[in-house]
């Protein structure tokens, strides 16, 4: 008749960053198919070059989008997050996989905290492959 103790409570979740939650919100563009909203998310740069980055952008996510669907076929609409790395008080790395029929594609933002919040300044996309070469 001896009762087993009570598991310890699980820990709280921790809560995202800011940096996180900014980039959470850019997925959720990406999961929406608003490419290009996802593309005019504010970014840093000279004001006279902005114009070519959201064009650039917008052109790389088309290409993309195009390789995705001839290699791996459907998206499932899922993002993964892999990893949030905090490089320092300012500056940001989070990566997600997104996950489709057949493959996966690796997304990494990179973020900058100014002075009126956290700015988009790097995007990565890349097949899992490539984004991971031991996983041949």
């Amino acid at each position: 008749g001896r009762t087993l103790p009570a598991p310890p409570p699980a820990a709280p979740a921790a809560k995202p960053s800011e940096a996180r939650e900014v980039a959470d919100a850019l997925v959720e563009k990406l999961k929406a198919g608003k490419y290009d909203e996802f593309a005019e998310a504010p970014h840093l740069g000279p004001s006279g070059d902005a114009g070519k980055k959201v064009a650039d952008l917008k052109a790389a996510i088309a290409q993309s989008r195009e390789f995705c669907a001839a290699h791996f076929h459907r998206s499932g609409g899922e993002f993964e997050l892999v990893r949030e790395t905090l490089l320092g008080p300012s500056l940001a790395r989070v990566v997600y996989l997104e996950r489709f029929d057949t493959g996966g594609v690796v997304w990494g933002m990179g973020l900058f905290r100014a002075a009126d919040g956290w700015r988009l300044i790097s995007v990565a996309v890349e097949p899992v492959e490539v984004a991971f070469p031991a996983l041949r």
